[in-house]
């Protein structure tokens, strides 16, 4: 439950917020209702990782963890059979390794190679001489003289001298520094052949001298594992898989860890695809993650968006992108959508690009937002089509830490082991990222071979809470140990910067004079800046002498800023003791997850440790109430939107229902003839017409109304079906299709319904039946006196009846 909480949001301050004027309570509603996402989404229960007696070690020298550097020489193939297009993937390939290198301390060599076939020619042509990769200048650098690779003329030397090659790379990583990966890339496209070396052989033997540049390889070869160099060969084209993975497998075959592959020949189809199998080789070399290498058109003067995802355990990364043409400019959105600086600093992360004038630009990036990233690639209209690829590598500097219990065992003991993990920017406990990685245990000592530890983060055993970030384990001294043991625990994975840590302590006789066991509140969903959290330690003291312990916080997580109370407490001389004690974090600690062992040392000697306890827990300032009501701000709104939307179709309705489209008016002269006016063929509620008058004042026809003149106005009645006639007098009729009704001053007037069959009308409802045994009011409470209307004489019929088609 704490892995979904600490995202880059949890690393923001937010100060309390208080609503002071009562005229903005309902903006501070509506804003809550649709905007304000929960402080808390579900509970996050902190919990002690372990409560058993724990010895730890502080890390060694408490600086912060950085990525290690790499030391790696690029062989790139300029033999006569590399054609044009070959030969610029190459040089992509290259790129994307020198700019895509993210630790300043790495250093980077690139050679072509081909092969001596003459005088006054070099097998080897170093173009890029070694270079460190500190500033975006260094990486430019390395960008420009990859662009000097070239394909060999047979005046050159065209062969392929593979021997010449490694000789040279083993001899750029002489100075490497010791503990720092050394790697060889190695791409062509063919087999060896020195058939045309001088050095190899007499001229009338092509044969031997390949046989002799084949031995000449294998001795580079052992040279190379001798010196911890691994050598990583890509061939593309009608290669030799055999002679690539014996490249592969006779240099050194260190590995990042348990679970990260050793070196590997790697064959691809075609040029095309050199780029990505570069970087694949190089991720599993340097132990990098590495996303996906995607690729997508952009068309001229277009924009295309390729997505990256960066994981939270990452503290370094580069994204790569590869355009044929440097004039397509590229921008990089964060997973909260806003474009970040090229250079500089944003938040917590520092951003330094290089290759914006290359085929290949990368941004590095040191302590990136972990989430979807965006890469905006935007061409020109005077820049053709063309193919777009985006990759991203990355890697956490990470450091273990290692507890054990009890901090003194004696042989045939039992020893609880535990280790967990760190970045520079928090602790790690995302169990996607852990999942990736490997936690190794191990006891050393006197009298005994070394013997493995299991660990686990699966709630089983001694491991207390599963999916805490705490991989725990247990081991028994053995019966014949003595003297010194040495714990040590590990941490590696593709994706993390490898760390180990070990633990010393000896082998006591007896039971330890003090024993502590230490618990904190259980169910705790966070703890605010500024506030605390309980605990209770029972101490047993059996020396025989009173004592001052104190308790102390060590291997505090990233930004963790956290003191215990009380300090110190004293001991009797004998028996029990029980302390109530609190965990303080302080105002100033960071938002997210805190993490750090509480000990129990003695006070007098604080490097004699009683007990430690690891604890992880969720910092957040708490909701406001409104906040916690989200839920019902939620469901009014809820509501209020469903109540608008039925009034809303409730009024569109009525309106459709009583809309005079359709609606004719009728005058009836004096012959008997009914003269129609139809209603305009718009959505109105009213038909407005007036009558027009012959030179003797008779009624001729009718007209739409204009201003000024008498107006009759036509409505339609609640049931869709009636309709209501208003004169110019201010009389209302209400009338049936075909009805005729005397409008005053001689002036018959009537109506008929075209409007199409589909529409629904409403049915007029079904007098109430009423109740059994209810007595039938009197007459004269159900005959009250009604308003009197205007008398309305009824025109005599002056024309047949109406037919069918006249009431429709």
């Amino acid at each position: 439950m704490l892995t979904g909480l600490f995202g880059p949001r949890w690393r923001r301050r937010r100060p309390p917020r208080s609503v002071t004027a009562p005229a903005r309570w309902s903006v501070a509603l509506a804003a809550i209702a649709f905007l304000v996402p929960p402080a808390h989404a579900e509970p996050v229960h902190a919990r002690p990782a372990h409560t058993g007696p724990v010895h730890a070690q502080p890390a060694s020298g408490d600086d912060e963890p950085q990525v290690k550097p790499v030391h790696a020489v690029l062989l790139v193939d300029e033999s006569g059979s590399i054609d044009a297009e070959a030969m610029r993937q190459q040089q992509d390939a290259a790129k994307v390794i020198a700019q895509g290198e993210y630790s300043p301390g790495s250093t980077i060599t690139v050679v072509g190679f081909a092969s001596q076939d003459g005088p006054n020619q070099s097998a080897v042509d170093v173009v890029c001489p070694t270079t460190p990769v500190r500033t975006a200048q260094d990486q430019e650098s390395l960008s420009s003289c990859i662009d000097r690779l070239r394909v060999r003329q047979p005046a050159e030397g065209s062969g392929t001298d593979h021997a010449s090659a490694l000789s040279q790379a083993l001899s750029a990583l002489t100075d490497a520094p010791a503990g720092e990966p050394r790697i060889v890339f190695l791409l062509t496209d063919g087999v060896l052949d020195v058939s045309g070396s001088p050095q190899y052989g007499q001229r009338d033997n092509p044969e031997r001298r390949n046989e002799a540049g084949r031995q000449e390889v294998a001795r580079q070869l052992e040279m190379a594992r001798q010196a911890g160099v691994q050598v990583w060969p890509l061939g593309f084209g009608a290669v030799d898989k055999a002679q690539l993975d014996a490249l592969a497998t006779g240099g050194a075959q260190a590995t990042c860890g348990d679970r990260t592959p050793k070196p590997t020949a790697t064959v691809v189809g075609s040029a095309g695809d050199v780029v990505d199998a570069m970087l694949t080789a190089f991720s599993a070399s340097r132990c990098a993650g590495k996303g996906p290498y995607q690729q997508k058109n952009l068309p001229a003067g277009e924009t295309v968006e390729l997505p990256v995802d960066i994981p939270t355990v990452a503290t370094d990364g580069t994204i790569l992108v590869v355009r044929p043409d440097p004039r397509v400019t590229v921008a990089y959105l964060d997973p909260d959508g806003r474009e970040v600086p090229k250079s500089g600093r944003q938040g917590d992360s520092a951003f330094q690009v290089s290759g914006e004038q290359s085929r290949v630009e990368a941004l590095r990036v040191v302590n990136p937002a972990p989430g979807r990233w965006t890469v905006r690639v935007t061409g020109r209209k005077d820049v053709p089509d063309q193919v777009v690829g985006v990759s991203v590598l990355w890697q956490g500097a990470a450091r273990a830490v290692l507890t054990v219990s009890p901090p003194a065992p004696g042989a045939g003991e039992a020893v609880t082991v535990a280790v967990r993990l760190y970045t520079r920017k928090n602790a790690v406990v995302d169990p996607a990222a852990l999942d990736q990685l490997s936690f190794t245990a191990r006891l050393t000592g006197e009298g005994f071979d070394p013997i493995p530890v299991a660990v686990a983060d699966d709630g089983q055993g001694p491991d207390r809470t599963a999916r805490d970030g705490l991989y725990s384990g247990t081991v028994t001294v053995p019966g014949s140990a003595s003297g010194v043991l040495q714990f040590s625990g590990a941490v590696s994975g593709i994706g993390i910067t490898g760390d180990e840590r070990q633990v010393n302590t000896v082998v006591k006789d007896g039971r330890p004079v003090v024993r502590a066991q230490a618990r904190m509140a259980d169910a705790v969903p966070f703890v605010a800046p500024g506030e605390t959290w309980a605990g209770t330690i029972s101490v047993s003291n059996d020396s025989g002498r009173p004592k001052r312990v104190r308790l102390v916080v060590v291997d505090e997580g990233p930004g963790t800023v956290v003191s215990a109370s009380p300090a110190t407490f004293d001991l009797p001389a004998s028996g029990d003791s029980k302390v109530d004690f609190e965990l303080r974090f302080a105002a100033n600690t960071v938002i997210g997850v805190n993490s750090g062992t509480l000990r129990l040392v003695d006070d007098a000697d604080p490097d004699t440790v009683w007990h430690a306890l690891p604890f992880t827990v969720a910092v957040s300032y708490p909701p406001t109430w409104l906040q916690r009501l989200l839920w019902l701000w939620i469901t009014l709104a809820v509501l209020l939107v469903a109540v608008l939307v039925v009034v809303f179709l409730r009024t569109r309705n009525r309106k459709r229902l009583r809309d005079v489209r359709g609606l004719e008016a009728g005058l009836v002269t004096a012959a008997g003839a009914t003269l129609h006016l139809r209603a305009e063929d718009r959505p109105a509620q009213v038909f407005r017409f007036s009558l027009r008058r012959g030179p003797a004042g008779e009624p001729t026809h009718l007209d739409l109304a204009r201003e000024g003149e008498a107006v009759y106005e036509l409505r339609r009645a609640e049931d869709g079906i009636a309709a209501e006639l208003s004169t110019p007098d201010g009389r209302r009729h209400r009338l049936q299709a075909g009805e005729q009704v005397d409008a005053g001053g001689g002036v018959v007037l009537t109506f008929r319904d075209k409007r199409p069959l589909n529409v629904r009308v409403r049915e007029p409802r079904p007098p109430k039946p009423e109740r059994p045994g209810r007595e039938r009011a009197p007459a004269a409470s159900r005959d009250r006196p009604r308003p009197e209307e205007p008398p309305v004489r009824q025109a005599a019929p002056r024309n047949p009846a109406p037919t069918d088609d006249d009431l429709l």
